[in-house]
């Protein structure tokens, strides 16, 4: 297929790559991967080229690529795109013909991948929670008196054992961040207990936090808001082991290690936070948690907000660092087949408590409870458009 080019101001543009829906000019939409520090603008300028054609295709594949070099002076990227695949959604996703195309369909998560791993055998529980409660007050009236509750957890028991990836799974509101929450201590327990390595945590303040975040982090799902604009990479990575004394002043040598861990070049440390993509400040707010040599690493939707190749690039990332350093992670997401690519058991939450529990293949593949059954039909699969609204 012929390439389309075109130069855009001084990017020069030739488009190649993601998925965008629409037959007219109006509701065109790009989806856009391998995020640079210009991709807004090109996006723009394209939309702005593809909207002045008289005729546009029915669907259009796009994805700006930024691996050209950059131009060391003004700090300004070149982009190169190309047109690699054009037709109807229907025929794009069910026979894509380009290796790109095939490698974006593949890079979605689906209900019927093979499970992670089989289930190991665990030694004994890294954490353990029984009948663990968080409420909020509901508060009425001039005086601010509490007439009733939340309950965003209510009776929620599990155990977590070293090197271990537990799911959790629920829409929106079902408690899953507020469990995350409430076990590294950023929310307070109203009622039962929690544990780590033997020692209760329910009842830790202030400084007895300290040293279980040292064995113990959280990756939250916004990278953008998760990194102070105002630091350095190399001040965001040694900020927390000089709080916990294991360095005296930022160490470039310890930032490169923990930057090479996560698959980013040692020399990044220099940049701010605004000079990376999405997926990138994911790697350094997983390189920040690496850096304490933690046990526990608790991920609360720490993929959602990526596109579906780096998505599994980061998967891909978690589950290596998983082995190397014996892991465990209580996975946090509301997508079940991104749950089955990394977890070994899955807990399922509905109105604060667990309705169902077990591996992902056994939840999947034979849900006992009606709320477990309408999360597995909600899921899309690409492809598939049985579900779209006819008429």
């Amino acid at each position: 297929m012929d390439q389309a080019k075109t130069a855009i101001g001084d990017l020069p543009v030739r488009v190649v790559g993601a998925i965008a829906h629409g037959r007219t000019r109006q509701s065109h939409c790009f989806l856009v991967t391998n995020y640079g520090k210009e991709t807004n603008s090109v996006v723009e300028a394209l939309r702005r080229v593809l909207n002045a054609q008289e005729t546009l295709p029915p669907t259009l594949v796009l994805q700006v690529d930024n691996t050209s070099q950059e131009n060391k002076n003004s700090r300004m990227f070149s982009f190169l795109a190309a047109l690699v695949e054009q037709g109807g959604a229907l025929e794009i996703f069910e026979h894509p013909r380009e290796a790109y195309t095939q490698a974006l369909l593949h890079a979605v998560p689906r209900l019927d991948d093979p499970p992670a791993r089989p289930l190991p055998d665990f030694e004994a529980p890294l954490l353990r929670a029984e009948n663990l409660q968080t409420w909020f007050p509901i508060k009425k009236g001039m005086f601010a008196r509490t007439v009733g509750h939340v309950k965003a957890l209510d009776g929620v028991s599990f155990d977590l054992h070293p090197g271990e990836t537990l799911g959790v799974v629920g829409e929106s509101g079902s408690g899953k961040s507020t469990l995350g929450r409430t076990l590294i201590g950023l929310e307070k327990s109203t009622g039962g207990a929690f544990q780590f390595e033997n020692q209760a945590l329910q009842h830790l303040r202030g400084g007895g936090w300290r040293m279980i975040r040292r064995e113990m982090g959280m990756i939250f799902q916004d990278p953008y808001s998760s990194l102070n604009a105002r630091m350095k990479i190399l001040d965001l990575l040694t900020e927390a082991p000089i709080v916990h004394g294991m360095l005296a002043k930022p160490d470039p040598d310890f930032a490169a290690r923990w930057l090479e861990e996560v698959g980013l070049d040692a020399d990044m440390m220099h940049r701010y936070p605004h000079e990376f993509s999405g997926g990138q400040r994911q790697r350094v707010c997983i390189a920040r948690i690496l850096a304490l040599q933690p046990k526990l690493i608790i991920c609360d939707e720490a993929v959602s907000a990526l596109d579906v190749t780096i998505q599994a690039q980061v998967l891909d990332l978690l589950l290596a660092l998983r082995e190397k350093h014996n892991l465990a992670y209580l996975f946090i997401s509301h997508d079940l087949s991104v749950v089955k690519r990394i977890c070994d058991r899955v807990l399922v939450m509905q109105k604060g408590k667990v309705v169902e529990a077990g591996t992902p293949t056994g939840v999947i593949n034979a849900p006992q409870n009606p709320y477990t059954q309408s999360l597995i039909k909600a899921v899309p699969s690409p492809g598939d458009f049985s579900r779209r609204r006819q008429g």
